[in-house]
């Protein structure tokens, strides 16, 4: 990982930037990764529905494997990068996705991963794709809430919801600021 993603001395200020963001994103899912498993091992966490915990986690680590091997200075300089990324958020939101709904869908403390993928989408895409991101968000949320009971009320949602949209919008002033 370091061979692939340590080189940011690329001319183009903006390939740079993303490499690095690639580089903290793994990193991000290893530390993830780590919690999650603590956190079940841990007792309080409510009942966890083991192989498709375990599906999440070998999953998530897979992904961050073959992550960390693709080619992404060269897929940035060729314009496929951004590309690359999005793909990258689509399956970990939908990953964070099947891990709410089975460590308690609404109730689930696991909520609070989405605002990790939408600090990184924030940080790493043009505004629109943030935006698209942030709904295919609140459409998954919405969809495992639908799914598992909407056991929790319409404050919590808007309240949730409100959060990583205002989260979105802090990170991608800063990063805009920091470009």
């Amino acid at each position: 990982m370091r061979g692939m993603l340590n080189n940011d001395s690329d001319p183009d200020p903006l390939v740079s930037y993303r490499l690095g963001a690639v580089r903290v994103g793994v990193q991000a899912t290893v530390l993830t990764l780590l919690v999650l498993v603590l956190f079940r091992l841990l007792p309080g966490h409510g009942t966890i529905s083991e192989l498709p915990y375990v599906f999440v986690l070998v999953s998530a680590a897979l992904g961050a494997i073959g992550v960390s091997l693709l080619p992404w200075k060269r897929l940035f300089q060729s314009g496929l990068g951004i590309k690359a990324l999005y793909a990258w958020s689509v399956l970990d939101i939908l990953l964070i996705t099947v891990a709410v709904a089975i460590t308690g869908g609404g109730r689930s403390e696991l909520f609070f991963l989405y605002a990790l993928t939408t600090v990184f989408f924030g940080a790493a895409y043009p505004p629109k794709g943030q935006v698209a991101l942030l709904v295919f968000t609140f459409t998954c949320y919405l969809g495992v809430l639908a799914a598992t009971g909407w056991e929790v009320g319409l404050a919590t949602v808007v309240a949730r919801c409100g959060v990583l949209a205002i989260v979105a919008f802090l990170v991608s002033y800063l990063a805009a600021e920091l470009l």
